[in-house]
């Protein structure tokens, strides 16, 4: 094991801890000592502007940190002539200075004239680091140690001139002084010459640098504000020097007073601070953690803990070992923000503390450390060079998975909107600060900041490994390179425990923390690389280490839409591992997860720092490629135009293939090689997802693909004017055609007379037949404009001819309709002493003789014929005349089944009945009944002729025809409804007496699933009730006092259920108190998880599908909780699910164990609490067999996701029973009901209950 002598483990967790010291807050500046050193100021003569800042270059350089300082003037009732100029109020240094004293052209000299008596300037310096500097808003700022400002030549002839200063400790002037020392307002010290307007100038030339002159010296410094002016409206000049100055001499025996203290200094303010920190981790300070506030804007200088906290440890980095801080110490804010003030604890406490400006300490205020159980640590990677107007992605984030809020330090160079860094138009260095402050579950996080170029060179990167082990009076190699092969430069930022020699590391003989800083200035070609520092502990004693090393097996390739991937690295020592990224475009680290980020390498290099027992391990570094589709978008195309996509991929080895899954416009398909090409035949504007798989890894990317409709050709319609018809032709066809060569659609709208069935036109009746031909076009042609045509379809309409008799005078008229006229008629088998008239259709005469004649009837029209048969009786002269009796039929529902016909002959003689209408109804006779039957057939007309021909003794009767009406409801079903959704469906019935129809529901209760029969036929409605055998109805349609029935069944399906979240187990389900691992959630409709909180923490979410969730277990106290989950779908509460518990104690043999035991009563009768014999038995069992528990969960179980209230009750009703039952056994368990995770399970899987018994 390792002896430590100098207690210097716990610092190296500054791996992890220090590091990020080096990457604090803004306001924690990097502080030089100037002690010796002198700012200066060459250039010429700058005239200088009103509020417009002069960059001085280079104005020093401390340890290998260079210096720019920038010089801004206020005038105030007064006009600059010189903001400096080389050689004004001193021309010469006075004679006998050491070598390596300023020149005259190094002091800042300035020329002033008041406008108004005490007219002055003020100037306003601030410190920044070389080269980072461009406009207000950039630049890394400093903080100066020890600085002395000496203010030269203070009279002049015309007046008494005068400089002030504020939030200075200390002031030195000449023993034999001429100056005045005043106090002015807001915390101003004045010192003015008190020699009269026409006194002697202090000038060079006499060699006075001592009557006149005053050294103010500061402790800290980051805005230096000085003030010249005169007390009457004449001309000034003034020298600055920023250094420890001239040799105080003017030849008349004059010296430097002993210094004397500001005489106008304000006390500094400070406020109660709390913080969240957490439990046994140490938490160490910087100087933001302390309110501070200057009314001389004072740096915070110094920290005095007053009183120490009642729980838990502060200490101090003292050298490399920790040491308790003790009530009145006084720490050093340089000490605080390189991480050498720290607090551990485990319970809240408070410790009492004051701020001091160098002067005066602040009155005391209170800090309150809450502490919580888990600590976080921030990750953010150094972004790298970036461009000029960019936008991208932090990736900054916390392990607690709590929101980590971006600061940008350089608000000219770029800015933050969220985690999101913007990079504007200026070049230089852009400094972003990382902080999250913590919950009441999470301490604060180390802040982390991050530095990095601005610029459009090429990029480059600097590689300084971590040195550890390090010991006091050692040189060692850094072994930091850039990978532009350029020189890298090392600074250090703590020169009195490391300085360097180039590349070397060089540790004095003091010990305690080191920081080194490495940079690369860049060139022409390459941009400045983002610094790396590195903090470590110089120990004072030799430590002796265990080796350890790093196994980390090569990582596969991923799709780059792969979230995260867990690496998997170990020690040997079984410490925990560490990653970094040295590609963090492509991937980034958070914690033990490397996030993925874009296509590329990824390199990922695993550490181990050591401990008390280890020493460092050795770097393993590995590289995998990250591959994935880079085709932004896809090209739009344009229907019956060839159409061609290239996809394409990048990082990974190459040699994949393309496919997908996704429905392809018409006329497209997509190669393996990833091209989708082809000629789209219909307009498309849809999602496709495309994937590209290498090695059997995947990434799919999905596009809007959008093919326009091309212009559309113009199509015409060719149809011929169908002849006239005869009704007695059956059908005809006809022949319509499109130029376009598409099918022509042919409809009629004549459906009494004729109807259509392709291109075949059945003729039913005499009347106009209309027809119609259309095209609706295609994905070339545009519909065609429709062609109507509408033919005659002519007949003889008389269906008898009357009887004659013989010797007397006859005349018969026979009649047609339909054609347009003018037709001739042909009659065949008329008897002696008949003709008939061709144009007329008159049959007319004087028959000479008795008999039964058929006549064949023949009516012509533009060569058309239509011909029928009648039988002509002529009678016998003395023949006894007979008539027919035939009632009217009704009106009549084509449903009311076969009529009988009532018709008779007064001879007594049988009557022939006949139908004119064969289509729509025909005629039996029964011989037996010597009935005629009327037998229905379709809707429509039905006519019937009744003929009676006489014989030897009566002559024929006169034909009677009768005409009725037969009606039917047409529609032959009704279209399915949707719970939920505006249902309508129009009911259809023809052959009524005037076509005026009211419709009834005679049977089925619509009103009961929200539909209803309107009086015009229509059902209508929104269902509320699902029925999926359907509700059978009647319907009746009334005309003309005529009804017809029809039934129907009418199918309501349940609505459509948006997806619900549904939990269907949870894996593990118990976790110690600390927490970590990961648990998982399977179920259905889990996709777009946002949030999962167990109890009342986030729990942050490490992968998900729409089938699972993986999550980070959060610590928590022992119990059982909720876990509530929000997704794309919803909310859902899964109830009591997880439980948390303590590690076992060790325990007697005879006790019982730690493990809990758990048993399931299943098979509840539905609806029903109460416990079968067989639960009690299984119970009883139970209960005896394991009698050393403490506590019993009753547990039933519902139905989910949505839980009725009766379903709950009944659940805990269940679990109530079971444990009631239970405590019957044994009376000194606890008992707790309760109701479990919604289940989706049906069945007896339901209607159960758990039983478990803990000591938890």
């Amino acid at each position: 094991m390792k002896k430590l002598i100098a207690a210097a483990s716990a610092a190296l967790l500054f791996t992890a801890g220090l590091v990020g010291i080096a990457a604090a807050p803004a306001h924690a500046l990097t502080a030089i000592d100037m002690t010796g050193q002198a700012l200066k100021f060459p250039g010429g003569t700058i005239a200088g502007a009103n509020n417009v800042p002069t960059i001085y270059r280079n104005s020093a350089t401390v340890n290998g940190v260079v210096i720019d300082v920038v010089v801004t003037p206020t005038l105030v009732n007064a006009t600059m002539t010189n903001l400096d100029k080389d050689s004004d109020a001193v021309t010469t240094p006075p004679p006998s200075q050491p070598a390596g004293a300023l020149t005259a052209a190094e002091l800042l000299q300035s020329t002033i004239t008041p406008t108004t008596a005490n007219g002055y300037v003020e100037l306003n310096f601030k410190f920044y680091e070389g080269g980072t500097y461009t406009t207000a808003g950039t630049g890394i700022q400093l903080q100066l140690n020890n600085v002395q400002v000496n203010s030269y030549d203070l009279d002049y002839v015309s007046g008494n001139q005068f400089s002030e200063f504020k939030g200075f400790q200390t002031y030195n002037v000449s023993s034999n002084t001429t100056l005045n020392v005043t106090s002015q307002a807001n915390g101003w010290t004045r010192f003015i010459d008190n020699q009269p307007s026409s006194g002697s100038n202090y000038a060079d030339a006499t060699g006075s640098y001592t009557k006149g002159r005053v050294k103010v010296n500061y402790a800290f410094v980051t805005d230096l504000a000085v003030r010249h002016g005169v007390n009457a409206a004449s001309g000034g000049k003034f020298a600055l020097d920023l250094s420890g100055g001239y040799t105080w001499t003017d030849g008349s025996g004059g010296s430097m007073a002993p210094a004397a203290n500001n005489p106008n200094n304000t006390a500094p303010t400070t406020a109660d601070k709390t913080m969240y920190i957490a439990t046994g981790t140490p938490y160490y300070f910087n100087s933001s953690d302390f309110p501070y506030s200057d009314a001389e804007n004072n740096a915070f200088a110094n920290l005095k803990i007053v009183s120490l906290p009642t729980n838990g440890t502060l200490e101090y980095l003292n050298g490399s070992t920790w040491t308790a801080v003790t009530a009145g110490q006084t720490i050093l804010v340089s000490d605080i923000n390189l991480g050498k003030l720290r607090f551990t604890g485990s319970t809240a406490t408070t410790f009492n503390f004051q701020v001091q400006d160098g002067l005066a300490f602040s009155t005391t205020a209170i800090f309150t450390a809450t502490v919580v159980a888990n600590s976080q640590v921030i990750t953010f990677n150094n972004p790298g060079s970036k461009n000029p107007s960019t936008s991208f992605a932090s990736g900054a984030t916390a392990s607690s998975g709590l929101t980590v809020t971006l600061t940008s330090n350089t608000p000219a160079i770029c800015t933050v909107s969220g985690l999101n860094i913007t990079t504007l138009t200026l070049t230089g260095t852009c400094s972003i600060t990382a902080t999250q402050s913590g919950d009441a579950n999470y301490g604060a996080a180390q802040p982390v900041t991050q530095t990095f170029p601005v610029s459009t060179l090429t990029p480059q990167t600097i590689n300084f490994a971590q040195p550890t082990g390090i010991q006091v009076s050692q040189t060692f190699a850094s072994g930091a390179t850039a990978t532009s092969g350029l020189t890298v430069t090392l600074v250090s930022l703590t020169p009195t425990v490391c300085t360097v020699s180039g590349l070397n590391i060089i540790t004095t003989a003091l010990g305690g923390t080191c920081q080194i800083r490495a940079s690369q200035p860049g060139n022409s070609t390459y941009a400045p690389a983002s610094d790396v520092t590195r903090t470590f502990i110089v120990a004072t004693a030799t430590v002796q280490s265990l080796s350890q090393t790093i196994t980390f097996a090569q990582p596969a390739n991923y799709a780059v839409s792969t979230a995260s991937m867990t690496p998997g690295a170990t020690a040997s020592s079984g410490l925990t591992v560490t990653y970094s990224s040295s590609t963090t475009g492509v991937c980034t680290v958070s914690g033990s997860t490397i996030n993925i980020l874009a296509t590329g390498d990824c390199t990922i290099t695993a550490s181990q720092a050591g401990d008390s027992t280890y020493s460092a391990a050795a770097d393993v570094t590995r590289t995998f490629k990250v591959f994935g589709i880079t085709t932004a978008s896809v090209a739009s195309g344009t229907t019956n135009s060839s159409y061609s996509q290239s996809f394409t991929a990048a990082g990974g080895v190459g040699g994949g293939t393309y496919s997908t899954n996704s429905t392809l416009p018409a006329g497209l398909t997509l190669s393996s090689s990833g091209v989708l090409s082809g000629t789209p035949t219909a307009s498309f504007n849809a999602s496709i997802t495309i994937t590209y798989t290498e090695n059997g890894v995947s990434h799919s990317r999905t596009y809007t693909l959008v093919i326009n409709q091309a212009a559309l050709l113009s199509q015409t319609i060719t149809f011929a004017q169908p002849g006239n018809q005869a009704v007695s032709t059956s059908s005809i066809t006809v022949s319509p055609t499109a130029s376009s060569g598409l099918v022509v659609t042919l409809t009629g709208s004549t459906n009494a007379v004729c109807t259509v069935s392709g291109f075949v036109v059945t003729i039913h009746a005499i009347g106009d037949c209309t027809l119609t031909a259309s095209q609706a076009g295609n994905g070339v042609y545009g519909a065609a404009t429709n062609v109507t045509r509408t033919f005659k379809v002519f007949g003889i309409t008389s269906t008898s001819v009357t009887p004659g008799t013989v010797n007397s005078a006859y005349s018969q008229t026979l009649t047609q309709a339909g054609g347009v006229g003018g037709g001739t008629w042909n009659i065949l088998g008329l008897p002696s002493g008949l003709t008939y008239n061709p144009s007329t259709g008159v049959i007319s005469g004087t028959p000479t003789a008795a008999g039964s004649y058929f006549l064949a009837i023949t009516y012509t029209e533009n060569g058309v014929s239509h011909q029928v048969g009648f039988t002509l009786v002529i009678n016998a002269a003395n023949a006894i005349a007979q008539t027919i009796t035939f009632v009217q039929p009704n009106d009549i529902d084509l449903h009311a089944g076969n009529q009988l016909a009532s018709v008779s002959a007064s001879s007594g003689l049988l009557v022939t009945l006949t139908t004119n209408t064969p289509n729509e109804c025909s005629v039996t006779y029964s011989v037996l009944t010597q009935t005629y039957t009327i037998n229905l057939l379709d809707v429509g007309v039905c006519s019937l002729t009744a003929t009676q021909n006489g014989d030897s003794t009566y002559a024929a009767a006169t034909p009677v025809t009768r005409v009725f009406n037969i009606m039917a409801i047409i529609t032959p079903s009704v279209s399915n409804a949707t719970v939920g959704n505006a249902y309508s469906h129009t009911l259809a019935a023809v052959g009524g007496p005037n076509g005026n129809y009211t419709w009834q529901l005679i049977s089925g209760n619509l009103g009961n699933y929200g539909l209803s029969l309107t009086s015009g036929g229509v059902l209508t409605g929104t269902p509320t009730v699902m029925s999926a055998t359907g509700v059978s109805i009647t319907v009746q349609a009334e005309d003309g006092g005529v009804i017809t029935t029809r039934n129907y069944v009418v199918i309501i399906n349940d609505a459509v259920r948006p997806a619900v979240p549904l939990a269907l187990n949870l894996t593990p389900n118990r976790s110690l108190t600390p927490g970590g691992g990961n648990a998982t959630i399977n179920g259905e409709n889990l996709c777009g998880a946002s949030s999962v909180v167990v109890d009342a923490t986030a729990a942050k979410i490490v992968s998900n599908t729409c089938q699972k969730i993986v999550f980070v277990i959060p610590a928590h106290n022992v119990g059982l909780v909720d876990i509530n989950i929000v997704v794309t779908a919803g909310a859902l509460r899964i109830a009591r699910s997880f439980t948390y518990y303590e590690a076992a104690k060790p325990a007697p043999a005879t006790d019982p164990t730690d493990n809990d035991v758990i048993i399931t009563l299943s098979g509840f009768a539905p609806g029903s609490p109460v416990l079968t014999s067989g639960m009690k038995t299984t119970i009883t069992k139970f209960i005896k067999k394991y009698p050393g528990y403490a506590h019993m969960y009753c547990t039933g179980y519902t139905m989910g996701p949505t839980v009725l209230a009766v379903d709950a009750a009944l659940s805990r009703n269940r679990a109530a029973n079971s444990c009631s039952y239970a405590l019957g056994i044994n009376s000194s368990l606890t008992a707790k009901a309760q109701v479990g995770m919604q289940e989706t399970v049906v069945g007896n899987q339901i209607r159960r209950v758990t039983i478990r018994l803990s000591n938890k």
